[in-house]
C-alpha cells in the first residue's frame, strides 16, 4: 500500500462507520414508533384505581385519627381497640382490591 491508498482506505472507513451507525439509527426509530410507541399509548387506568385512591383516603385518615387518640387516651381503652379494628378493615380491604396494582 502506498500513502496515497492509505488516507482513502481510512476515507472509506470512515464512511461505512457512520453510514452503520445511521442504519442503526434508523431501524431502532422504526422498532420504536413500530412496537414501543402504540404500547405506551395503549396503557389504561385498571378499574379499581378510584377504589383504591378512595381506600388510601380512608387508611390515612383512620391512622391519624387513631395516633391522636393514643396520645389522648391510656393504653388498652375501647375506643382505641375498636380504632384498631378499624384501621385493620381498611387494610384488608386496600389489600383485596389493590394488591399488585401499587407499589
Amino acid at each position: 500500500m502506498t500513502g496515497a491508498q492509505q488516507p482513502d482506505a481510512l476515507k472509506r472507513l470512515v464512511i461505512f462507520v457512520i453510514t452503520l451507525a445511521i442504519l442503526g439509527t434508523l431501524i431502532a426509530l422504526v422498532g420504536y414508533f413500530a412496537v414501543d410507541l402504540p404500547q405506551q399509548n395503549n396503557v389504561q387506568v385498571p378499574q379499581n384505581s378510584e377504589e383504591c385512591d378512595i381506600l388510601t383516603v380512608r387508611l390515612a385518615a383512620c391512622v391519624e385519627k387513631c395516633s391522636e387518640l393514643a396520645m389522648l387516651l391510656p393504653g388498652g381503652h375501647p375506643l382505641q381497640v375498636e380504632c384498631a379494628n378499624q384501621c385493620a378493615e381498611y387494610l384488608r380491604q386496600f389489600e383485596a382490591v389493590c394488591t399488585g396494582f401499587r407499589s
